[in-house]
């Protein structure tokens, strides 16, 4: 069972770097924060495969942070935090990004916040055994 799991997340990583070929260096930034977002969560995979279960709670709980920010953006009412509140603290980031420039879709950032939960609870690992 490691033996596949560790195959497919090596896969993972694989596709990841073929991407960040793909993307090259005038692409959108959305695209660039997505691919690293997902290639941190790949890390913690590995991680936590190896055994070491902390750094990957760690790095998990630091790749949920900004996902959990581009969650708020879409799910907030805009009445609660206007659109330009987001384009002040996107300025933060970089002078004269938007929050449209940074911020993944909906589905980008929803599927990687799965798979976040996944890694921190290690769901995946205890699947398809039988108990003792």
């Amino acid at each position: 069972m490691c033996r596949h799991a560790t195959f497919f997340t090596c896969l993972a990583s694989i596709s990841l770097a073929i991407g960040v070929v793909f993307v090259g260096e005038d692409g959108p930034v959305h695209e660039f924060a997505a691919l690293g977002l997902t290639g941190m969560l790949v890390l913690a995979q590995l991680l936590l495969l190896r055994g070491w279960h902390a750094p990957a709670k760690i790095l998990v709980g630091l790749t949920l942070l900004p996902l959990a920010l581009t969650l708020a953006s879409y799910v907030l009412p805009e009445y609660w935090i206007p659109l330009p509140h987001w384009n002040a603290m996107s300025r933060g980031l970089a002078d004269g990004l938007t929050l449209e420039a940074w911020r993944p879709a909906l589905l980008t950032t929803l599927s990687p916040i799965l798979l976040a939960t996944l890694i921190a609870t290690r769901t995946r690992r205890h699947l398809g055994r039988r108990p003792a």
